[in-house]
This record gives C-alpha cells, structure tokens and sequence, in this order.
C-alpha cells in the first residue's frame, strides 16, 4: 500500500514538474506516457472496485458511474502544455453488465493557460 502511494505520489510530482517547467521554453506533453501508464495500470477485464481503488490511489479524480451504471469518467489535468493551452487527459472507462473493464476511450482536451 505504502509503495503504491509513494508510487502516485512520484508520479504526480514527476507531471507536475514536467507540465511546468518547460513551459516557458518549448511545448510539453506527456499525455502518450499518462495514456501508456493507465492503459498498463488498468487492464481490460479488470473489476469495477479495483479500477476505482487503483484511481484512488494515483490520486486520480473520477465520477461515480454515470446514470447508465456502466461509465466512470476521471480527468488527469495538465498532461500537456504550450504557450497557447494547457491539455487535461478525460478517460472514459467502460464497465459491462458484470462489472469489469470492457473499453477505455482517451481524449484531449485544451483550455488557454
């Protein structure tokens, strides 16, 4: 538990340091290396709960399921940043009727810094 809390904890420092300190010189974007950890960090096929655990514990804000009772949206904000916008990651996790991981759907998006 302690590992994947310091784990979390590195990583979300680790973007926060990269999205910001190099904004001022060239555009950063990390959103490749997000989609690539959560994609390897929540497999297909993967319960409900333990999707929801893993989010909790990478310090990942999410929803609820949504009112079909089969998608939880979470958002990594400032995956990526230039000198017009700063990106947020949206995921869209898909569960089925037995509770787990059927599709996992990614999209950018870009609000002025």
């Amino acid at each position: 538990m302690i590992k994947r809390l310091m784990q979390a904890l590195f990583f979300s420092c680790a973007l926060t340091v990269a999205t910001t300190s190099c904004a001022q010189s060239r555009p950063v974007n990390r959103t490749a290396d997000v989609t690539a950890m959560l994609t390897r960090e929540l497999p297909l096929g993967m319960s409900r709960r333990i999707v929801l655990t893993k989010l909790d514990s990478l310090v990942i804000p999410h929803t609820a399921l949504d009112s079909t009772g089969t998608v939880v949206r979470a958002l990594v904000r400032n995956t990526s940043q230039s000198a017009v916008a700063v990106g947020s990651l949206q995921v869209l996790l898909h569960f089925g009727p037995d509770s787990t991981l059927l599709r996992r759907e990614f999209k950018e998006l870009f609000v002025a810094p």
